[in-house]
């Protein structure tokens, strides 16, 4: 049994790998935000780690939404502080941190499967807050035990955030459920293809990579599947215990975006055996499930 640090622990992702290390047999702390942890605090991040001392991090705090600013003070100063405190506290430790397939950027449309050796072009200030902080983790990688960074892809189930393009619908469809039978769900481009991955495979991946001594590099964490946001909103309003028809909003279109973003998972398989297991209906099942208090 080893003593795990969660940063983030209160998000969604950070519950699931709190509850997926805990099952496992691993000793768990798990400060977040309102237990008095802001990343972005040096001294704040310096005190939980000095006094935790942990065998291994799983370091999750971050932010999707806010300035250049805001997002470079949250997802790199704050990855610097933790990695800066582990290095002088416990430098024993395996670190796992939290990147983005945002991090590929304008590289995701040319390649049919994306891969970690594959260079990195993000489009916004989110994709390059989670580059930099990847590229922390490589610098800070002598100094620990071994440095490794999950890159994930579109995670789903429950718990998800209303800021994330699901939680974004299961509002909107909520919201059509109470305003009438007429009511109808707006979404933006339907025909990007995503990536797809169930927050329990995801949690049970990062436990399965902590387990492997010395696993260092990136690793995507991904379903390996191309699915257009038109099957993502279909499938959630097949939920609905009513009909609602979807509306696509030309305001909703940005002009920018990403067509096809789809990852390969071989390395992680070959390094710490991963390989997704939930299907999509099921992920989306679980997050209208938490959502909505009850099975569609």
């Amino acid at each position: 049994m080893a003593r795990v640090l969660v940063t983030g622990a209160g998000g969604f992702l950070g519950a699931h790998v709190s509850a997926a290390l805990r099952a496992a047999g691993h000793d768990v702390t798990a400060p977040d935000r309102r237990s008095g942890l802001d990343v972005a605090d040096a001294a704040a991040v310096e005190r939980v780690i000095a006094g935790v001392r942990p065998a291994a991090c799983v370091h999750l705090a971050g932010i999707a939404r806010g300035t250049e600013a805001e997002l470079m003070r949250t997802n790199v100063d704050g990855t610097r502080h933790v990695l800066e405190a582990l290095a002088r506290h416990a430098p024993g430790c395996h670190v796992v941190l939290a990147g983005s397939a945002a991090e590929y950027g304008r590289t995701s449309d040319l390649h049919a499967a994306l891969t970690e050796d594959l260079p990195c072009d993000p489009l916004n200030a989110y994709g390059r807050s989670k580059l930099l902080a990847t590229r922390l983790g490589e610098e800070f990688a002598s100094g620990l035990a071994a440095v490794s960074t999950v890159r994930l892809f579109n995670v789903v189930g429950a718990g998800i955030g209303e800021q994330l393009l699901i939680g974004a619908l299961l509002r909107r469809i909520r919201a059509a459920l109470a305003d009438g039978a007429r009511a109808e769900v707006v979404v933006g481009n339907v025909d990007v293809e995503r990536d797809y991955v169930a927050v329990a495979d995801v949690a049970n991946g990062i436990v399965a990579l902590l387990e492997v001594p010395g696993a260092r590099g990136v690793f995507n964490l991904c379903s390996g599947r191309a699915v257009t946001v038109r099957r993502v909103v279909e499938t959630l309003l097949s939920f609905a215990p009513r009909p609602i028809a979807w509306r696509q909003d030309p305001d909703l279109v940005r002009p920018d975006d990403i067509r096809r973003s789809v990852g390969s998972f071989a390395r992680a398989r070959s390094a710490f055996d991963f390989e997704p297991a939930t299907s999509l209906e099921a992920a989306l099942r679980s997050a209208w499930s938490a959502y909505f208090g009850g099975e569609p």
